[in-house]
């Protein structure tokens, strides 16, 4: 029995390293086309594999992602829904300091974040793709409040991220 290198294969004989042998060269076994398994591949075997081993094991075989997937949008949902919460603080305490109803709309939002983006998109759909889409749809749905536009978005990743419902019937226990 030899002890392997890196890459899986047999270097020396143990007997050659003790002097057993009177030559100096490698020696390899029949078989190198197979390597040696791996330290998680051997514990796994053996039945002593650790718990983060299993965890790669089982990410790697794709048995989390559906779980990962629900916590990624659950966790999004959250962020969007407390966005829309601070918007909506934030409209109701400029309406009460001004005593009138004051509304920020989500054209209003993307000219602040992005001014120049927002011209150059208005000007793309109006050219490009079709005028009357940006007139009549797309006017109007940048009208709308930004808390509300993040308030159903957020909803429906957070409906997205919630536990699948029962496919049929009660539980049996």
């Amino acid at each position: 029995m030899g002890w392997p290198d890196l890459k899986g294969k047999v270097l020396f004989e143990k007997s050659a390293l003790l002097g057993d042998h009177d030559r100096d060269e490698p020696v390899f076994p029949a078989s190198t086309e197979q390597p040696l398994p791996s330290r998680s591949q051997r514990k796994f075997q053996q039945g002593s594999a650790s718990v983060p081993d299993l965890l790669i094991r089982a990410i790697v075989q794709g048995l989390l992602t559906e779980i990962m997937l629900r916590f990624f949008f659950g966790f999004v949902g959250l962020c969007l829904l407390a966005a829309a919460f601070v918007t909506l603080t934030v409209d109701v305490t400029r309406s009460v300091t001004s005593g009138t109803l004051y509304v920020t709309s989500i054209g209003e939002g993307f000219m602040v974040v992005l001014p120049s983006k927002f011209v150059v998109a208005r000007d793309f759909v109006e050219r490009h793709v079709y005028p009357v889409i940006w007139d009549p749809v797309l006017a109007d749905i940048l009208r709308l409040p930004v808390w509300l536009a993040l308030g159903v978005v957020g909803t429906l990743t957070l409906w997205l991220g919630g536990k699948p419902a029962p496919k049929f019937g009660f539980s049996s226990r």
